[in-house]
């Protein structure tokens, strides 16, 4: 992922993630600044092994008009 599309997508997590209402539900702190977030970006969720990332760029080849794919699991839901 080039640098460019790292920082748009750092600017809108850090805008999600740094809300107290919702980092109760996440399973790190809350991110405080953007070097917090470019660091969770490129360390753990580029990385990240987990299946479910595997099928996001096809949903975005297919569904062109989509900018932003998001998502939320709450345990209390399983």
């Amino acid at each position: 992922m080039d640098s460019t599309r790292i920082s748009s997508v750092a600017d809108d997590f850090l805008t999600w993630a740094s809300d107290d209402k919702v980092a109760r539900y996440l399973i790190w702190n809350t991110v405080t600044t953007t070097e917090e977030t470019l660091t969770y970006i490129q360390q753990a969720a580029i990385p990240h092994p987990c299946e479910i990332f595997n099928p996001i760029p096809s949903v975005f080849e297919k569904f062109s008009f989509i900018v932003r794919l998001e998502g939320l699991v709450e345990e209390e839901n399983s």
